[in-house]
C-alpha cells in the first residue's frame, strides 16, 4: 500500500493508453517494481474483485501472473513487466487505482 502511494502518478500514467509506459518501466525504480507487483498479487489473491471480462484477459497472462508473484528479484520482475508490452498492467492496474481511489 505504502508503495502504490508512492507511485500514484506513475501508476496513473501506466494505467493509460500509449506508447510511454514501456519506457517509464524501463526507468522505474525498485519501488515502482514493487507497486506494480503489489497491484499483481491484490488482483490474483482476490483482493480486488475483476470482472469476467478482465478475467478472460488475464487468463492467457497467468503463467506471467505467477511468475510476478513468485519471491524473486525484482530485477527479474521488472524483465517479465518489460517483455509483455503493457498489456498485463494495462489491464491490473486501473482496476486497483479505481480501489484505492474509493479508500481515499
Amino acid at each position: 500500500m505504502k508503495n502504490i502511494k508512492k507511485n500514484l502518478n506513475y501508476l496513473k500514467v501506466l494505467a493509460t493508453p500509449g506508447d510511454i509506459s514501456k519506457s517509464i518501466i524501463k526507468s522505474a525504480n525498485k519501488e515502482l517494481i514493487a507497486a506494480i507487483c503489489e497491484c499483481v498479487q491484490n488482483v490474483c489473491n482476490g483482493n480486488v474483485k475483476i470482472d469476467c471480462k478482465m478475467h478472460k484477459k488475464l487468463k492467457c497472462h497467468k503463467n506471467v501472473l505467477r511468475n510476478i508473484q513468485k519471491k524473486s528479484t525484482l530485477k527479474t520482475k521488472k524483465k517479465l513487466l518489460i517483455q509483455q508490452g503493457g498489456s498485463i498492467y494495462k489491464y491490473i492496474i486501473p482496476t486497483v487505482l479505481s480501489l484505492f481511489s474509493e479508500l481515499l
